[in-house]
Parts: C-alpha cells; structure tokens; sequence
C-alpha cells in the first residue's frame, strides 16, 4: 500500500490551520502557537510505508501539533509515566538520563503519555525541577516498565522444533520490555533464563533460549528490520540475565 505522507502531514497541518514551510522532502519548519518547530517527516514516512499504515502519519503530525502545549508536571504526576526506552547510542544525548547497555545500545530515561504517542527525554535538569535525584526516577520507570508487561504471556512459534518468542505489545516501548525487572518472569517459563534477544528496533522483539540454534537463522529479519524501521536500535545479539544484558554478538549490517 502506497502512503503518500506528505500529503496527509500536510493535511493534518491545514486542519489546525497550521503554517508550514517545506524543505525538500522530508523537511518541515511550522509555527505551533509562539512556538517554531523544525521537524523531519523521514522516519514517520518509512514506517508507514513499511506498515502500509498511513495513520502513522497522522499521529506522528498529532506528535508535533502537541510540543509546547503540555503543561509541566509534577513528580506525582510523572513518576507513573516514565520509561526506560531502548535507543541507538550513535545520538546526541546532552543531558539526558540513560545507561549504556552495550557498545550500540542505551536505554533512556524518558516521559510519555498515556498510549506512548508522545514521548521525551529526561534530563538531569528536569528531575531536579521535580525535586528528585535521577536514580530515584530510574527506579520510578522501572516499576512502570514491569506494569508495561503485567498480564502479557510470551507467543511462541515453533520453528522447526525450536522455541521463537513474541512479545504481544503496541508500542514504541517494545523493545524497552528488556529493561522491566520481571523481564524474567515472562520468558523463563518458556525458554529459561538467561535469554538472548534481538530488538532491532523501537517496535520488535524476538526472544530465544541461550544458545538457541535459531538465532543464526535471524540476521536477516534483524537487518531488514533495522534498515528499514524509521526508529534502528542496533543488529547485535543481547543476552538478558539476572547480572544485567550483554552484547554476545551481531549480525553484519552490509551484504557480505
């Protein structure tokens, strides 16, 4: 299915009588309020393409329409609605709170909104305006992180004879499951503990058991995955275990 995402950022633009200048392709400069806004419609597009999906368009001009409008919260408020989220560590952090994972992944402090539609980065500035040290919001997102998982039960496919995991969850926190403390609770019955993983992006999550015989035979959905979502993570192998996650190996992201 054709998504022809500059026409319907457009309209979404025009429907809340938004200005915009365009620049090339992808590149939009609009004015929300008294507030100039530069954002870039390339990772929305390619997933919507991917999904055959135009409604990610519209939430994502939902996204933009809504900086600036949120008002500031307090430490009540935003402890329930932190996160830890799963990102690439090749971007410009600044002061943003995350910890280093592996040599390509991070997993990032973050503030959302009730479906996950709107997301941020929290920086050390903005805990202490909430009057709170970044271990202590940390610990406040990795108790969401376990409600985020609460009731899920892993899908498995058996793949000639061999276990592959399934998270049954819609949202751009997917691959952040890794990070919830009862992370275990949901695999170990089915695969054991530890576990390997890929997440070779925002919305993907395979999981096998350790040394599954499986993993060689995903590199290329991991690749393809990663190439194509609008939101990469990292092509390498994790292992999750009771002593934190680990790189173990990654699959190479250029043919041969």
């Amino acid at each position: 299915m054709s998504v022809d995402a500059n026409a319907i950022f457009e309209e979404e633009l025009a429907k809340h009588g938004v200005a915009f200048e365009r620049n090339g392709a992808n590149e939009y400069r609009i004015q929300v309020g008294d507030l100039a806004v530069t954002t870039n419609l390339e990772n929305a597009r390619r997933n919507a393409e991917r999904d055959g999906d135009p409604d990610v368009i519209r939430r994502f001009a939902a996204r933009v329409l809504a900086v600036g409008s949120e008002p500031d919260l307090s430490w009540d408020e935003a402890s329930g609605r932190l996160l830890l989220s799963a990102e690439a560590c090749d971007h410009d952090f600044g002061d943003t709170i995350r910890l280093r994972v592996s040599d390509e992944v991070c997993g990032v402090l973050t503030l959302t909104d009730g479906e996950h539609g709107l997301v941020s980065w929290v920086s050390g500035e903005r805990c202490a305006d909430w009057g709170v040290t970044p271990e202590r919001a940390v610990d406040a997102a990795l108790r969401n992180q376990d409600r985020l998982i609460a009731g899920l039960r892993l899908q498995i496919e058996n793949v000639d004879g061999h276990k592959l995991g399934m998270v049954p969850l819609d949202s751009p926190f997917k691959a952040s499951v890794i990070f919830a403390p009862s992370f275990k609770d949901l695999v170990a019955a089915d695969l054991g503990w530890p576990v390997w993983v890929v997440i070779p992006c925002r919305d993907f999550i395979y999981v096998v058991a350790e040394q599954s015989a499986l993993v060689p035979r995903l590199g290329e959905v991991v690749v393809r995955e990663f190439r194509e979502s609008g939101y990469p993570i990292t092509t390498e192998v994790l292992r999750v275990s009771s002593d934190g996650i680990e790189a173990v190996g990654t699959f190479p992201r250029s043919p041969g």
